[in-house]
C-alpha cells in the first residue's frame, strides 16, 4: 500500500501559483469523515462519468489516492474539488482599471443659448441665421430621447444619469482669455455689453460674418470656460472623455479679432491653459479640426508653438473656399520652432465623403498622431461636412463620425476632449453628435456608407504625404533615413525654406540626380529615331517667353532643363506633308514594386507603358503621314545647371519686380512653380506660329492628345483660325466681315481673317479633328473660341475626349462642375480603362475610325467637287 501511495505521489505535479489550483487540488484534499459522504460523493461522480464532457475536464482520469495516511478518495476534475471554507487563493479586489469605471464628461449650459442674433425683419426671422441657438438644445435633446442622459426638463441638470457625468459650466477669466487674444480683442467684445442696439447691428454688418447682442460677451466666456473645465476633468482623472456641447463655436477666431461666427478661440484657449496649468502630464496636444471650414484663427495661435499638432481637414477649393485665404493649403507647415506642426488637408470640392476622411485618418493623421505621440487629444467637431449640411455640402455621416473618435481613443491613453465648433443643419447636426457621444461611451460606430475613397480625395492625400514627409517619417515611403528632406522629390534643390524641424539644413542625395521621365523619354526618342528615322525640330524657349498669351516666364532656370530636350520629334520632310498628325503626350505611366524599407523602385521589376508605339506605327508605316510627337514633361529638372533659383526671375525686361517701368517697389510674389498645362498651351502655339503655319502642302491635321497635355491642342484650337468653320471657298467673307485684301494681324496676336496666316488656313487646312485620352485626374477643358463663335460645334461635331470609367464627369455628384457638354468635345466614357494606357488601349479602334471618317469626309467633298 505504500508503495502505491509513492507512486501516487510522484504522478500528481507540484502546485504552483499560476496552475489555478489543478495541481494544488491534491494537497488540499477533504477527508471524507464517514462512509456515507463518501458514497454520495461517488454517486454524483458516477452519474456525471455518464454525461458527455469537455476534453479538458476529463483529462484528470479517475484515480484512487491516499494523501498523508488519510482515506482514498476518488477525484473527477476540477468541478468535484472542495476546498475547506479558510482555504483563499486569490483574494477579491475592485478591477485595476483606470480607464473603464469612469464616465463620459458633458458640458453644457442652456445660458450658451443667449447669443442670437438681432432680428430686424420678419424675414429674418423665419429665416434664422445659421448658427442658431437651437444647434446645443437639439444635440442635448437627442441625447436624453436615445437615453444617454436623464434631464426630462432640459434645463442642464446636474444628475444626468449613469453612463455620462455633467461638467458645471464657468465664465472663463480674463487671464485664461488673454493667453490666446489680444488686450483689444478682449475690450471690444467686452464693450458689446453697453451698446446700444443700433450700434450692435453696425458692428454686426461691419464685421466678418458675426452678429453681436447684450449677451454675447456673456455668452463667449461660458463657451470658452466650458472648452477649459471640460480638458481639465479628463486630464485629473475625474472623466475618462469629454464632450463640450458650447457656442458660440471659436476656431475662426483669431488672436486680435472675431470671424465666421467665432467670437474666442475656444479649443486654443483650452489647450493654452492645460499646457500651463498641467505642465508636467501634459506636454504635448493634438488638435484635430475636422470642421468643413479651415480653422484659420487656431492655427494662427499655434503657428510657431512645437508643442501643438494642429491638423485640419476641411473644404479648401483652392482657397475659394471660406475663410478664403492661402493659409489651409497643404504646404502651410508652420513656421519657426512650430515649423511641421501644422498639418492642412485641403479637399479641392465638396461632396466628400466617409471613405474619403477615413482614408486621410488611416494614411495621415494617426501615423502622425502616434509619431508625434500627445498626452491629449482636442477635437473641433464641427459638423457641417455632415451629409445634409448645405453649407459644407459633404456627406460625413453619423458612422463616420463614430469611427474617426473611435480612432482618436486609441491615442494620448484615451485622454479625448471633443468640442463643439460648426454643423448648421438641425437634424444633421444632432444626430452626429449622438454619434460622437456614442463613440465616447464606447458604442460600436454604424458601418460607414461608402467605402472607397474618391480621385480627390487620394490626390490630396497623396500631395499632403510628399509635402509632409520631409517633417514626419512615418509619411514617406519606407522609413530609411536617405535624409532628412522631401524623398519623393528627391530632384527638387533644397533651400533654407525647406528646412527640418531642427532647423538644419537640409542636404540633397545628389546635386546631379536625373528624373526618371527624363530617361524614358530619351529612351523613347533613341528608339523613334533608329526605327522611323524621326528628327529633332528646333526650338527657342526666348521665344515662348515673348508671347504674352499666358502667364508663364521661362528662366535660365528652364532652358538649362533636361527635361526639355527631344521635346518635338518630327518625321523627315514633314513640311511637305499633306497630312499631319501631331501627338502631344504627358510622360508615360511607370509602374513597378516599391521598396517597403526604402522607398525606392525595383527596377528590375518596373516597365513605362507606352501607349503611342500602336499609334505611330499606323501613323507612319501604314498611312504615311507627317507625324510630330510632343512630349510635355510634368515636372522639370535643373541637372544642366546645378543651384540656379527660380524663385526670384527676371521679365524680359530685366526687371524682378515685374513692373515694365521700374517704378513699383512692391514685392512680387515669386514666380510660381513649372506648370504643365500652361506650358503646353504655350508650346502648340508654338508649334503653330513657327512651323505648321507654313507648311505649304498641309491640308488635313489630326490631333492626339494623352492625358494632360491636351490642354495645348484645345487652346490651340481657340485662339488661333485653324481651321475654316463659317466659311468654305478664299473668296469668301471672313466670319468677321474681312476679304483677303491685305495681310495684318491684331494686336493680341490672333490671325485676323485677312492676315497672311489665315489665307492659308483658308486655302490650306479642310480637314482637322482632335482624339484625346483621359484618366480619373485629367481635367476637362473646355474651347474659348476668340475668333469665331462656330468654332464650338465645329468642336462638338470634330472631336472626341475618352475619358476613364472613374472619371469625376461621371460621378453622381453635384459639386463637380464639369459636366458634358458641347464646348468639352464629345466625351464617352470607357468601358474598362482607368489608367491612361489602359483607356488608350481600350479605345484606340474607334479613334481610328473616327480619324479615317474626318478625312474620308475630306476625299468625297473634293471628288464632289472635281
Amino acid at each position: 500500500m505504500s508503495s502505491s501511495t509513492e507512486e501516487s505521489k510522484e504522478s500528481v505535479p507540484k502546485a504552483s501559483p499560476g496552475d489555478n489550483g489543478i495541481s494544488s487540488m491534491t494537497e488540499s484534499e477533504t477527508h471524507l469523515n464517514n462512509a456515507s459522504e463518501k458514497r454520495k460523493f461517488d454517486e454524483i461522480s458516477d452519474k456525471d462519468d455518464k454525461k458527455p464532457s469537455d476534453e479538458k475536464t476529463i483529462k484528470l482520469e479517475k484515480k484512487e489516492e491516499s494523501i498523508n495516511n488519510g482515506p482514498v478518495v476518488k477525484t473527477y476534475g476540477i468541478s468535484k474539488v472542495k476546498y475547506p471554507q479558510n482555504s483563499v487563493i486569490v483574494s477579491s479586489r475592485k478591477p485595476n482599471l483606470r480607464y473603464i469605471p469612469l464616465k463620459t464628461g458633458l458640458c453644457y449650459d442652456v445660458r450658451m443659448r443667449y447669443h442670437a442674433k438681432i432680428y430686424t425683419s420678419y424675414y429674418e426671422y423665419i429665416d434664422p441665421h445659421p448658427e442658431d441657438p437651437r444647434r446645443i438644445y437639439r444635440i442635448y435633446k437627442i441625447l436624453a430621447e436615445e437615453g444617454l442622459i436623464n434631464d426630462p426638463t432640459l434645463s442642464g441638470s446636474d444628475d444626468i444619469g449613469d453612463l455620462m457625468v455633467s461638467i458645471p459650466v464657468r465664465e472663463a477669466s480674463e487671464e485664461e482669455i488673454l493667453q490666446v487674444h489680444t488686450k483689444e480683442h478682449l475690450n471690444f467684445l467686452k464693450e458689446t455689453t453697453a451698446m446700444t442696439k443700433e450700434q450692435l447691428l453696425k458692428i454686426t454688418e461691419s464685421g466678418d460674418s458675426v452678429y453681436f447682442n447684450h449677451d454675447s460677451f456673456f455668452c463667449a466666456k461660458l463657451s470658452c470656460g466650458g472648452v477649459i473645465e471640460a480638458c481639465k476633468a479628463v486630464v485629473e482623472g475625474r472623466v475618462k472623455n469629454s464632450f463640450a456641447i458650447v457656442r458660440p463655436p471659436g476656431h475662426h477666431s483669431e488672436p486680435e479679432a472675431p470671424g465666421g461666427f467665432c467670437l474666442f478661440s475656444n479649443v486654443a484657449v483650452a489647450a493654452k491653459n492645460i499646457l500651463k496649468n498641467y505642465s508636467e502630464s501634459v506636454r504635448k496636444i493634438v488638435i484635430l479640426d475636422w470642421d468643413v471650414h479651415h480653422g484659420n484663427g487656431t492655427q494662427k495661435c499655434f503657428y510657431d508653438d512645437p508643442r501643438v499638432l494642429y491638423i485640419s481637414l476641411h473644404r479648401f477649393e483652392l482657397g475659394k473656399y471660406y475663410p478664403g485665404t492661402p493659409a489651409g493649403d497643404y504646404d502651410q507647415a508652420g513656421e519657426g520652432a512650430g515649423e511641421g506642426f501644422n498639418i492642412n488637408i485641403p479637399w479641392p470640392t465638396g461632396g466628400m465623403g466617409d471613405a474619403d476622411y477615413i482614408y486621410a485618418f488611416n494614411n495621415v493623421i494617426i501615423p502622425i498622431c502616434l509619431e508625434f505621440n500627445p498626452d491629449l487629444v482636442l477635437v473641433s467637431s464641427g459638423f457641417d461636412a455632415a451629409d445634409g449640411d448645405m453649407i459644407g455640402q459633404c456627406h460625413v455621416s453619423p458612422g463616420c463620425y463614430g469611427h474617426m473618435v473611435n480612432l482618436l481613443k486609441n491615442l494620448a491613453r484615451g485622454h479625448l476632449c471633443v468640442a463643439l465648433e460648426g454643423g448648421y443643419n438641425l437634424d444633421s447636426i444632432s444626430i452626429s453628435a449622438l454619434a460622437v457621444a456614442k463613440a465616447l461611451l464606447g458604442e460600436p460606430p454604424d458601418e460607414l456608407k461608402t467605402h472607397i475613397p474618391s480621385v480627390a480625395a487620394v490626390e490630396t492625400i497623396y500631395k499632403v504625404r510628399e509635402f509632409q514627409s520631409r517633417y514626419w517619417k512615418s509619411m514617406r515611403p519606407g522609413f530609411a533615413s536617405i535624409s532628412d528632406n522631401n524623398v519623393v522629390n528627391l530632384t527638387k534643390k533644397t533651400t533654407e525654406e525647406g528646412s527640418s524641424k531642427t532647423g538644419k539644413k537640409q542636404d540633397l542625395i545628389s546635386q546631379n540626380t536625373t528624373c526618371l521621365s527624363d530617361a524614358v523619354r530619351l529612351h523613347q526618342a533613341t528608339n523613334l529615331k533608329e526605327r522611323y528615322g524621326l528628327m529633332n525640330l528646333p526650338m527657342l524657349l526666348n521665344d515662348l517667353s515673348s508671347n504674352n498669351e499666358t502667364n508663364i516666364k521661362f528662366s535660365n532656370l528652364y532652358a538649362n532643363s533636361s527635361s526639355f530636350d527631344n521635346q518635338f520629334l518630327a518625321t523627315p520632310n514633314i513640311f511637305q506633308q499633306e497630312t499631319v498628325c501631331i501627338l502631344v503626350h504627358d510622360p508615360f505611366e511607370i509602374y513597378g514594386h516599391i521598396d517597403p524599407l526604402y522607398g525606392s523602385l525595383e527596377s528590375y521589376s518596373s516597365v513605362y507603358m507606352d501607349p503611342t508605339e500602336k499609334l505611330i506605327n499606323w501613323v507612319i508605316s501604314e498611312k504615311n503621314f507627317g507625324l510630330i510627337d510632343v512630349s510635355i514633361p510634368t515636372a522639370i529638372t535643373n541637372n544642366k545647371d546645378k543651384g540656379i533659383e527660380a524663385d526670384n526671375p527676371t521679365n524680359s525686361q530685366g526687371n524682378a519686380s515685374g513692373s515694365t517701368n521700374g517704378a513699383s517697389t512692391k514685392k512680387e510674389k515669386p514666380m510660381e512653380e513649372y506648370n504643365n498645362i500652361l506650358y503646353s498651351q504655350e508650346l502648340l502655339l508654338y508649334l503653330w506660329d513657327n512651323y505648321l503655319k507654313f507648311f505649304s502642302n498641309l491640308k488635313n491635321l489630326i490631333f492626339f492628345g494623352i492625358g494632360d497635355s491636351y490642354n495645348g491642342i484645345v487652346y490651340l484650337l481657340g485662339h488661333r483660325q485653324v481651321v475654316n468653320t463659317s466659311f468654305e471657298t478664299e473668296g469668301s467673307a471672313s466670319p468677321n466681315g474681312g476679304g483677303n485684301s491685305d495681310n495684318s494681324t491684331d494686336s493680341s496676336g490672333i490671325s485676323s481673317s485677312v492676315d497672311n496666316t489665315l489665307g492659308l488656313v483658308r486655302g490650306k487646312i479642310e480637314r482637322a479633328c482632335s482624339i484625346n485620352f483621359l484618366n480619373s485626374h485629367n481635367q476637362l477643358r473646355p474651347i474659348i473660341p476668340l475668333v469665331d463663335e462656330s468654332l464650338t460645334d465645329w468642336f462638338y461635331k470634330n472631336s472626341l475626349v475618352f475619358t476613364s470609367k472613374k472619371h469625376p464627369i461621371w460621378d453622381n455628384n453635384d459639386n463637380y462642375n464639369k459636366r458634358p457638354r458641347r464646348k468639352f468635345g464629345r466625351v464617352l466614357k470607357s468601358e474598362m480603362g482607368d489608367n491612361l494606357y489602359d483607356v488608350f488601349q481600350e479605345n484606340y479602334e474607334e479613334a481610328m475610325e473616327f480619324a479615317l471618317e474626318t478625312l474620308e469626309e475630306f476625299e468625297s467633298d473634293e471628288s464632289d467637287t472635281d
